[in-house]
């Protein structure tokens, strides 16, 4: 799937109470939170892994300032961020991608985008992402019937997957050529 170039950032956003809450907050926060919204690893699930050290680098901020920034961002609910992991949940940004009216395309992406995080990359957050989307009603009813098999990640697979770990020998996974 082709990555979109740009992300909607409305004019109407200066009036939003969130947007004013960030803003109060700081300049330093304020970049942190858009760099959060726009970064080029960002996905329109909103979660993705995002190390502090490369958000400083990215914003031109001491590491300690954007540490500081996301913690502040977490306090106001903005986004949560997994130090062990890396990863970081801008919280809203599947429903500003999905919108009032999603389509069925944008829904079985959204539900392959989770699927991803959850079995590929044992990431944080992405069962209750899941869960929250699946409490909307309409969501719940357009995903049933774009996806008649669609059910949640099996949790022992998940279990089973994020244990695994291979070892890598010279840039090549050691189970792969049987050292591991």
């Amino acid at each position: 799937m082709k990555a979109p170039k740009f992300y909607r950032y409305c004019r109407r956003a200066w009036r939003d109470s969130e947007h004013q809450e960030i803003v109060a907050l700081g300049p330093e926060v304020f970049l942190v939170a858009t760099y959060l919204r726009t970064c080029p690893r960002g996905n329109f699930s909103g979660i993705y892994h995002a190390p502090i050290r490369s958000m400083s680098k990215d914003c031109c901020l001491p590491v300690e300032v954007v540490n500081d920034a996301v913690t502040a961002l977490a306090g106001i609910d903005f986004c949560r961020y997994d130090d062990d992991a890396e990863y970081v949940w801008v919280r809203g940004a599947a429903f500003d991608e999905l919108g009032d009216n999603p389509s069925p395309q944008q829904i079985s992406g959204m539900y392959n985008m989770i699927t991803r995080l959850v079995v590929d990359e044992g990431a944080p957050f992405a069962m209750e992402l899941d869960h929250q989307l699946r409490s909307i009603p309409e969501y719940a009813a357009k995903l049933n019937s774009s996806h008649k098999k669609a059910k949640p990640p099996d949790q022992a697979v998940i279990q089973a997957q994020t244990k695994f770990q291979p070892q890598t020998i010279d840039g090549f996974m050691a189970h792969k050529i049987g050292k591991g």
